[in-house]
């Protein structure tokens, strides 16, 4: 994950590697963020849409609407973007090099995605795997419930999350305390 944020040469590009790390945004959420989802004070964003073909649509489920905590790591990469986009006057976080927002995350990932991976010669994995990433970070760690992740992936439940990212949590057998006494 760091390899590839601070691998990646254009400075907005790191902030939205940043971001789809830190978040688990999928890539089209990503892209349809808006300054106005953003509350640098409470460190928290508003998911309210996703771009698709040019147009903001609505998320894919109504649990799609979330609230996702901007943590401490990703603020620097946030506040870099706003300082690289405030001369704009578009009301969208990530811009294309003309000044507009991304039709959908396509030219991300057909472009600057895969030219990342090739300079850092990694073998080929999806842009939207960043969601991966961050859902395994937060289950690992320990410090987030099942409910907590998926209620911050938009999931519309539990069994979701532990179907598709169970697989990727490390075993947790020897850290279980055998001098309990279970009866």
């Amino acid at each position: 994950m760091k390899l590839l944020i601070s691998g990646a040469d254009d400075v907005w590009f790191k902030n939205f590697l940043a971001l789809s790390f830190f978040t688990g945004l999928r890539t089209g959420e990503a892209v349809g963020l808006k300054w106005a989802d953003i509350d640098f004070k409470t460190q928290e964003l508003e998911v309210k849409r996703t771009r698709r073909y040019g147009k903001d649509v609505s998320p894919k489920t109504q649990k799609g609407y979330r609230s996702v905590p901007i943590f401490d790591e990703l603020l620097p990469y946030l506040k870099s973007q706003r300082e690289l986009t405030k001369k704009s006057q578009s009301e969208y976080v990530f811009l294309s090099m003309y000044g507009t927002p991304f039709n959908d995350g396509n030219r991300i990932r057909d472009y600057h995605w895969k030219k990342l991976l090739e300079k850092l010669e990694l073998p080929y994995q999806r842009l939207y795997d960043t969601r991966s990433s961050f859902a395994t970070m937060m289950l690992s760690s320990g410090k987030f419930s099942i409910n907590q992740v998926a209620q911050m992936m938009g999931h519309t439940n539990i069994e979701m999350l532990i179907y598709k990212y169970n697989k990727f949590i490390p075993s947790e057998i020897k850290k279980i305390d055998k001098s309990i006494g279970l009866f």
